[in-house]
């Protein structure tokens, strides 16, 4: 592989970590990922996107926290209520009124609803070892879309209808 190809994934990388406040979860875990991979590179090159992915994201907080005298993304500040557990309960709120609206368009009652979201918390708690004999492709991008939907979760969701942060978890999964 390239090594041109290793800097494009790690400038790829910072522009997913850049986009949202989960996204930088998600681009550490995939430069991780991609280091980690025995198959592919060798030496020093395998860890090359992590490496672009650092520099990135060190240039960004920095210039951020000299331009606005704060180490966090403005989006982050902006939704924060004053309490873990509250963030927490409006996650979880969050993902059952995603699991609500997709009952309630079908015509399904509302009980049925609490029980599909407390089942997809339960696939999503159950995946790592459902997915233990797939591919490492799979396993990688199953485990991106747990990560992805538990980021959510700590983050409170939002309060906009169609689920849109939950766009991403539902892509990897299906790509998973």
């Amino acid at each position: 592989i390239p090594a041109s190809r290793e800097v494009a994934v790690g400038v790829a990388l910072v522009a997913l970590a850049l986009v949202r406040p989960e996204g930088i979860a998600l681009a550490l875990f995939f430069a991780m990922t991609r280091a980690t991979d025995d198959s592919a590179r060798e030496g020093a090159r395998r860890w090359r996107a992590m490496q672009v992915l650092s520099v990135g994201l060190a240039t960004y907080f920095l210039w951020h926290r000299v331009r606005f005298g704060t180490w966090t993304p403005s989006a982050f500040r902006a939704k924060r209520s004053d309490s873990l557990l509250a963030e927490l309960a409006d996650g979880l709120r969050y993902l059952g009124d995603y699991a609500a609206g997709a009952s309630a368009r079908e015509g399904w009652e509302r009980g049925f609803a609490v029980v599909a979201a407390l089942s997809l918390l339960g696939l999503l708690i159950a995946l790592p070892v459902l997915i233990a004999r797939a591919s490492r492709a799979a396993r990688v991008l199953g485990s991106a879309a747990i990560l992805s939907v538990l980021i959510v979760i700590a983050e409170g969701g939002d309060t906009y209808e169609g689920a849109r942060l939950l766009a991403p978890a539902l892509f990897l999964a299906l790509w998973a």
